[in-house]
């Protein structure tokens, strides 16, 4: 008889510890666990890939093939009570002992299923309680005045009651051109001095990478379903997180940063001596706009890392670039499809790369070209388009949907039940059968008949949705000469956006075209 086993780490024991997905599943492994399904993220989300393909597994076999399923703790399995008693009703209906190597109970008594009931109703609780405690100690932290517990780059929080910042002098990198050793703190110091050499945060962390010889590998999802199970012939190791995803790894470690991380790590107040106060909304763990958010200065300016001068200067490149971020090349009015159109390879969105006047069309022509190419080489789609090709391309393409349209317009259109409603019903279902319910999983069918309504109430809203951009597109399409006859680009925009939701180009053609 078979014997499965189920692992899950959160994504903070994972980043602390590279090492403790591994050190859970071997030692799954060694108890005998033949194929290991595993996760990594918190302990409340339902939707978490691994648990349900190790509840897909079982009900694919034959009642008796598999003997137990193995696992740490309780808090392993999870603090919600649809995934716990949807995995206890499937391995009850296929004679699938549970067992704990570290936390032994018998959920096949009344007293030990009991115990489990309140121990998952107490996690659950759990979770709450800490994210509250989490957030009030950072509150009362601000109010004496203390830095939270995140520092930037550069940092580490010290003293007995980690009440201020000081710069990290652990070694970090050791760079082979003329053999320098640089800490954190002047590697933080280094990005500062590149970008004031470069300019723009694009050309200093192309600069950066350079320097550390950094490559950046493209992060593409596979269309292949993701895979989170180990067999007993493969190998367990830290790539197996990264295989889970089925996407190539991306530069890692404390070196590598983008054009966006630097901006905002460039504009954070602690690098000049400040510390920022006001961060989140009251009683709430949104994080302020950071213009919103006020700073508190000279906390710490023995260990600033940039003079407040540095900073008002960055600041003030960055109001510059923004101001000419496209400079002369762009029409000052908004192009029409400026914002919908993507690759359809990679699926980043296409800015304009330039435009010019072209008198034979007596209008103003612009480049679209996938972000993901021009600013790393990472995507194959190279060629740019223009907005008259999208434009010869659409509008035929529009018209003929309005035809089509036209004659379903007025039909009664049947609304599917979504995928994640039918798996909610099913899990619904198999809490129903389960003899003598108790309290607990009452309330977990309650929940999932709550969840049921509010998304079938969503479903209702986004079919209105259709029928109305439905309507628009017939409306606005049905006479081929209806564009022509619009003569403000402003207008067009208006028109388009309204019924278009993406543009997808590939290689200088438009391939598809998704409406809202």
């Amino acid at each position: 008889m078979e014997v499965i086993g189920y692992g899950r780490v959160s994504t903070e024991e994972q980043s602390d510890d590279e090492g403790a997905l591994v050190k859970q599943l071997r030692r799954l492994r060694d108890a005998g666990a033949t194929k290991i399904f595993y996760d990594i993220g918190k302990r409340t989300n339902d939707k978490r890939e691994g648990i349900n393909q190790a509840i897909a597994y079982i009900e694919s076999r034959p009642p008796g093939a598999i003997a137990k399923l193995l696992f740490l703790r309780l808090d392993r399995l999870s603090a919600s009570p649809v995934l716990f008693y949807q995995l206890l009703e499937v391995c009850r209906r296929h004679q699938v002992l549970l067992e704990a190597l570290d936390d032994n109970f018998d959920v096949e008594t009344v007293g030990g299923e009991f115990s489990a009931d309140i121990r998952v109703a107490l996690a659950k609780h759990e979770v709450k309680m800490i994210s509250l405690r989490v957030r009030k100690d950072l509150e009362m932290r601000e109010r004496a005045g203390k830095p939270p517990f995140f520092q930037p780059f550069g940092y580490k929080i010290v003293g007995e009651t980690h009440d201020r910042y000081k710069k990290d002098d652990t070694p970090l990198v050791c760079l082979l051109d003329g053999k320098r050793e640089l800490s954190v703190a002047e590697v933080a110091r280094m990005r500062v001095d590149v970008f004031f050499e470069t300019g723009t945060c694009r050309a200093a962390v192309k600069r950066l990478n350079e320097i550390f010889g950094l490559t950046r590998a493209a992060l593409v999802a596979s269309q292949d379903k993701a895979s989170y199970m180990v067999t007993e012939e493969e190998e367990i190791s830290n790539e197996l997180w990264e295989q889970s995803k089925k996407t190539k790894r991306i530069f890692s470690n404390r070196l590598g940063i983008t054009s966006t991380g630097l901006q905002n790590w460039l504009t954070n107040p602690v690098l000049a001596g400040g510390t920022p106060r006001g961060v989140t909304y009251p009683g709430k763990k949104n994080y302020k706009p950071r213009n919103l958010a006020s700073v508190q200065w000279d906390t710490h300016p023995d260990e600033a890392i940039m003079t407040i001068q540095e900073r008002d200067r960055i600041l003030e490149m960055f109001a510059k670039n923004a101001r000419n971020r496209w400079a002369a090349d762009t029409p000052k009015a908004a192009n029409v499809f400026s914002g919908l159109v993507r690759c359809a390879n990679c699926g980043s969105s296409c800015s304009i790369q330039g435009s010019r006047f072209v008198k034979r069309e007596n209008r103003l022509q612009s480049w679209f070209q996938c972000n993901l190419y021009r600013n790393e080489k990472l995507c194959p789609n190279k060629k740019m388009i223009t907005d008259t090709k999208i434009e010869k391309q659409l509008i035929p393409y529009l018209v003929a949907e309005a035809e089509r349209l036209s004659a379903i317009a007025r039909e009664e259109l049947p609304i599917e039940e979504p995928k994640e409603v039918i798996e909610m019903r099913k899990q619904m279902h198999q809490l129903e059968l389960i003899p003598n319910p108790n309290s607990a999983i009452i309330r977990a069918i309650e929940d999932l008949q709550s969840q049921i309504i509010n998304t079938k109430a969503g479903e209702i809203n986004r079919w209105k949705e259709t029928l109305i951009s439905q309507e628009r597109v017939v409306n606005s399409f049905s006479d081929s000469a209806f564009w022509e006859s619009i003569k403000l680009p402003a207008d067009k925009k208006r028109l388009i956006s309204q019924v278009v939701r993406e543009i997808r180009v590939f290689e200088g053609a438009l391939v598809e075209v998704i409406l809202r």
